[in-house]
């Protein structure tokens, strides 16, 4: 995964001043370099960690290491596609003079078993990131994201600006609800077509996908001034209330009481609390694949009309 990850940054149709793998200690991935040279791209620039300091920390030591000016990340599941960085480049042209721009686009969800292009919903400057990220209008995934592989963003920004080290899950959550807070910084995204690939499933274990409720919670509430109330709802009634609904009364309960001491939930909230802390996994997967079938058939059927 990360040869063909490299390949694809190296692929872009706008050169990249370099590209730096970065491997978060030795117990991850030993065969890396070697597999990188095999495969002809040893001019990477490969930066081996003695220790795991984790994603986040990872991320910022190969900030740290860069020399150019813009930074761009790839996670080594996902693919850039060719255009990907001259068409993020170019948007800069597009900006009020002054911001310290980080840049989005959209990008191409694909599983084993389906592909759909997400964010469904352009985010817009003037609405809260956390209402962006967490306040759902369907019950289906991907209306609001912003994704790491995506983001494009100066280099003097992330050193001003690190991703909070030590931070086990929900890492480019926690920056991007950070860098939105800055009165200088301005998040864009980057027109509608998809510049990008993210393996959302069927891939090797990602740390974003382990269920800890616990985590998630103390995560959120300890955030609690980067949220509004209604968008704290929706990061509760789904992020915490998925992990939390298979842990027994001690986690529901948790969530709950949470959920109405902090959050502004509104009744779709209620309703989607309820439904993944007490519907099995088994039977909500079944029902998104469902869904999911659905809105494609009716996207369809709206194209042959």
């Amino acid at each position: 995964m990360v040869v063909a990850a490299v390949r694809s940054a190296l692929a872009q149709t706008h050169a990249p001043h370099e590209v730096l793998v970065v491997i978060d200690g030795p117990e991850q991935d030993a065969r890396t370099p070697e597999a990188l040279t095999r495969a002809g791209l040893d001019a990477v620039q490969v930066v081996a960690l003695r220790a795991s300091v984790g994603g986040a920390e990872a991320r910022n030591t190969g900030v740290r290491k860069a020399t150019g000016a813009w930074i761009a990340f790839l996670d080594d599941d996902d693919l850039w596609l060719p255009r990907k960085l001259e068409t993020q480049l170019a948007a800069l042209a597009e900006l009020r003079p002054g911001c310290v721009p980080v840049l989005s686009c959209p990008v191409l969800a694909r599983s084993p078993d389906w592909q759909e292009v997400w964010p469904r919903r352009r985010y817009r400057p003037e609405e809260p990131m956390a209402e962006y990220l967490f306040c759902r209008r369907s019950w289906r995934y991907g209306a609001g994201l912003l994704q790491t592989s995506t983001l494009l963003a100066p280099r003097a920004l992330l050193l001003r600006l690190p991703f909070t080290p030590g931070l086990r899950k929900h890492q480019d959550w926690d920056w991007l609800l950070r860098a939105a807070k800055e009165p200088d910084v301005l998040v864009h995204p980057v027109g509608t077509a998809p510049l990008a690939v993210f393996h959302v499933e069927g891939q090797r274990a990602s740390v974003g996908r382990v269920a800890d409720w616990r985590f998630s919670l103390g995560w959120a509430l300890e955030r609690r001034q980067l949220f509004t109330p209604r968008a704290l709802a929706g990061f509760l009634s789904t992020e915490c209330a998925a992990q939390a609904g298979s842990s027994g009364w001690r986690g529901r309960t948790a969530v709950l009481w949470a959920l109405f001491r902090y959050g502004s939930p509104s009744f779709a909230d209620q309703l989607r609390l309820l439904v993944f802390l007490f519907v099995p996994q088994r039977v909500r997967r079944s029902l998104r694949d469902a869904v999911r079938v659905a809105g494609r058939s009716g996207v369809r059927a709206s194209a042959a009309g």
